[in-house]
């Protein structure tokens, strides 16, 4: 799906239905755990450039687009563990499919620029779209790791997309089934 595609399902959307662009903060890591409630990767048990794809199913999620990277450049080193992921190398999005809707979603990014998190209903229509900026980073230091949250029913793809590269370090999720 073309940003420009997501753009346009919001401008059919109203006000009540968007979240605010730009509310992050940082917070803690956490470990890979797995529960009948939630689930937690920080995606230390993939290899340096290992494509995700459905590696992670039986826990009810698919990625696409994605590369597990030990990044070299130390703007983007992350806070704990060796390994994140990036998109491919053409590519300037991650994309998360559930094989059931959840509700509750949490993720760590770092990015150049702002990166933005869009989450989909079953249909494929935005429910909502809230990001994070990066502006100001200093290009000498470490990025600084932003959190972005949702908390709304019927979540079944999410999207982060960038203009520039970023990295995902850890994504936590409420799941009710587990097998897709």
């Amino acid at each position: 799906m073309l940003l420009s595609q997501v753009r346009q399902g919001f401008d059919e959307m109203t006000p009540p239905q968007m979240y605010r662009f730009g509310v992050c903060s940082g917070g803690t890591r956490g470990s890979v755990t797995g529960s009948p409630e939630s689930v937690k990767l920080d995606f230390q048990e993939l290899t340096a450039f290992e494509r995700v794809g459905d590696r992670y199913r039986h826990l009810g999620v698919t990625f696409s687009e994605a590369i597990a990277l030990e990044p070299s450049n130390p703007t983007f080193q992350p806070r704990a563990g060796s390994l994140v992921l990036m998109p491919l190398a053409d590519r300037r999005s991650i994309t998360v499919d559930f094989c059931h809707p959840v509700r509750q979603l949490e993720a760590y990014v770092s990015g150049a620029r702002s990166v933005t998190l869009t989450a989909f209903d079953r249909d494929g229509k935005p429910l909502c779209l809230i990001g994070c900026s990066c502006q100001g980073a200093d290009p000498d230091r470490m990025l600084p790791r932003q959190q972005l949250k949702l908390d709304i029913e019927g979540i079944a793809k999410v999207m982060f997309h960038s203009n520039a590269p970023f990295i995902l370090e850890q994504l936590s999720w409420e799941r009710h089934q587990t097998q897709c």
